[in-house]
C-alpha cells in the first residue's frame, strides 16, 4: 500500500508541475493589485526601468516576432555571427515550442534580483533538453503566455534566443543584454565592455570582423576599446572576399578600423609573384605561427611561401 501511495504521489507531482529545477528559462512577475503595472511582465522588462533606469525603445504596434526581429538588429554591428544565429532561431521560434498547460518548476537561475513584496516570480519558459523531445527547444506554460502582451512575449523571446548559446548558471547577464537591446543601450558599450558582459554571462565565443574569437582566452584592446588581438576558435571560418579560410587556434591581429591585420590559416592563400601564382601560408615553428599579414583592404602584404 505504501509503495502504491508513493507511486501515486510521484505521478501527481509530475502532472502538477512541469519539468525540474535544472535548465535555462524566463520568469515573469505576478503581482497583486497594489502593483498592477508590473503584473504579467518579464523580469528583464521590470529591471529595464526599475534597476537600470532606462527607457523602453520598441514599436508597440508590432507583433511579438516583429518586435523581436527589430530588437535583434541592435546586435548586428557588435556581434554579426550571434545576430545571424539568433535571427535564424527567431524564424523557427514557435515551431520549437513545446506547450504545456500546467505550472513549471522554478529553475532558480535568476541570481540576484529585487522585486516588490507584492510580486512573485513565476517560471514561464524552460530550456532543459531532458524535458524536450522532437527537436523542441522551449517548454512554455501556454496559459501564462496567452495572458502576455506582444511586448512581453517579445522580451521573453529575445531572452531565450540569447540564452540558447550561453552556459551561464544565472540569467543576470542575459537579462541585462535583453534590457539593453530593448532600451537601445547597446550603443553605450565599447567592445571591451560588451565582451566583459558576454564573459559574465558565460559565453565562450564572439564574432569580430568575421572571425570567431575565443572568449576564454585573453583579449587585448586598443586605448579606444577596439580589439587589437585575440585568439581564434580552432577550425572557425574566416572570409576574405569570396574565399573561406579555416583558422587554427592562433592569434589574430586587427587594425583600428576592425580589419584583419595578421592571421594564420590551414588553407594556403594564392599569391602572385613575378607573374607566377604561388601558395602563401603561415610558418609553424615548433607550435608558434608566423602569420600572414594583410593591408587594410584585405590584400596580402607578406606571407610565407
Amino acid at each position: 500500500m505504501t509503495k502504491l501511495l508513493y507511486l501515486f504521489l510521484m505521478i501527481f507531482s509530475l502532472h502538477s508541475y512541469g519539468g525540474d529545477s535544472k535548465g535555462h528559462g524566463g520568469d515573469i512577475l505576478l503581482c497583486s493589485q497594489t502593483n498592477e503595472r508590473f503584473h504579467n511582465i518579464p523580469l528583464d522588462l521590470y529591471e529595464l526601468t526599475e534597476k537600470f533606469n532606462w527607457k523602453l525603445s520598441a514599436d508597440f504596434t508590432l507583433t511579438d516576432v516583429e518586435i523581436a526581429k527589430e530588437v535583434l538588429k541592435t546586435f548586428q554591428n557588435y556581434d554579426q555571427h550571434r545576430f545571424l544565429q539568433m535571427s535564424k532561431n527567431l524564424n523557427s521560434f514557435y515551431k520549437d515550442v513545446k506547450w504545456v498547460n500546467f505550472p513549471l518548476v522554478d529553475i532558480r537561475d535568476s541570481g540576484d534580483y529585487l522585486i516588490p513584496n507584492s510580486c512573485k516570480l513565476e517560471q514561464i519558459v524552460n530550456q532543459n533538453e531532458k524535458l524536450l523531445r522532437g527537436n523542441k527547444k522551449y517548454l512554455i506554460n501556454k496559459d501564462l503566455w496567452l495572458g502576455l502582451s506582444h511586448l512581453s512575449r517579445a522580451v521573453l523571446i529575445v531572452h531565450e534566443l540569447i540564452y540558447l548559446s550561453s552556459e551561464t548558471p544565472t540569467s543576470e547577464g542575459i537579462r541585462e543584454l535583453t534590457a539593453r537591446a530593448f532600451a537601445n543601450r547597446m550603443v553605450d558599450l565599447s567592445y571591451n565592455q560588451y565582451i566583459a558582459l558576454l564573459k559574465r554571462s558565460h559565453f565562450k565565443t564572439f564574432s569580430y570582423s568575421g572571425v570567431n574569437l575565443n572568449l576564454t582566452k585573453t583579449i587585448f584592446y586598443n586605448p579606444s576599446g577596439q580589439i587589437r588581438m585575440a585568439k581564434a576558435i580552432d577550425n572557425s571560418i574566416m572570409f576574405l572576399g569570396e574565399e573561406e579560410y579555416p583558422l587554427p587556434a592562433s592569434d589574430v591581429h586587427f587594425y583600428l578600423n576592425g580589419a584583419v591585420k595578421e592571421f594564420c590559416s590551414y588553407k594556403p592563400m594564392p599569391v602572385i609573384i613575378l607573374g607566377e601564382e604561388l601558395q602563401g601560408k603561415c610558418a609553424n615553428h615548433f607550435g608558434h605561427y608566423a602569420p600572414t599579414v594583410l593591408y587594410k583592404d584585405g590584400s596580402i602584404k607578406s606571407t610565407h611561401i
